[in-house]
């Protein structure tokens, strides 16, 4: 999990590491928030061998909606 520099809203692949969350983990979250990181050029960041620029915002940072699966 990846935490916002600065002002920042949405994290980057570059942004801090803050946690690791590792295969099989189970991230509780109340809420279900995306951060939508948006660029002009193509997918923010390659996690998880996929391309994206959505983050889940969950307690302790923000992790790529690539390398999460939602359960209910």
């Amino acid at each position: 999990m990846r935490m916002p520099n600065g002002d920042s809203k949405v994290a980057r692949p570059d942004s801090p590491v803050v946690r690791y969350a590792h295969r099989g983990d189970v991230i509780r979250n109340n809420f279900c928030l995306v951060a939508r990181g948006r660029t002009m050029s193509g997918p923010l960041y390659r996690k998880c061998d996929k391309d994206g620029y959505n983050w889940y915002i969950v307690a302790g940072g923000q992790l790529p909606v690539t390398c999460a699966k939602r359960v209910r």
